[in-house]
């Protein structure tokens, strides 16, 4: 009791306010310090991370098998395909066992 909830590996969100990308939020005298991002960028930012790792757990989940992927994720092949580029996962996932 009185524990914190345990947070999963490589999640793209900063455990605290001070971990956060803009610094700590709390200055001297109630004022804000540090630098502050305009929040469109830190969404997309925030977006950009999730996606990424989320697309990395996909690949090494399915052992680089596009059908799968597309299966686990929901996602068309198309999209997958144009998500992978963005993200230059290179080589592309197969869509089959490489032969032997």
């Amino acid at each position: 009791m009185g524990q914190q909830p345990s947070t999963t590996i490589g999640s793209p969100f900063p455990r605290s306010l001070e971990q956060a990308p803009f610094g700590s939020l709390a200055g001297s005298g109630g004022h804000l310090s540090g630098s502050m991002p305009k929040l469109r960028e830190l969404r997309e930012d925030v977006f950009f991370r999730a996606e990424y790792l989320y697309l990395h757990n996909l690949v090494s989940l399915t052992g680089r098998n596009i059908r799968k992927a597309c299966e686990l994720s929901g996602l068309s092949r198309s999209r997958l395909y144009t998500l992978l580029k963005k993200y230059q996962f290179v080589p592309p996932l197969s869509d089959r066992n490489p032969q032997k």
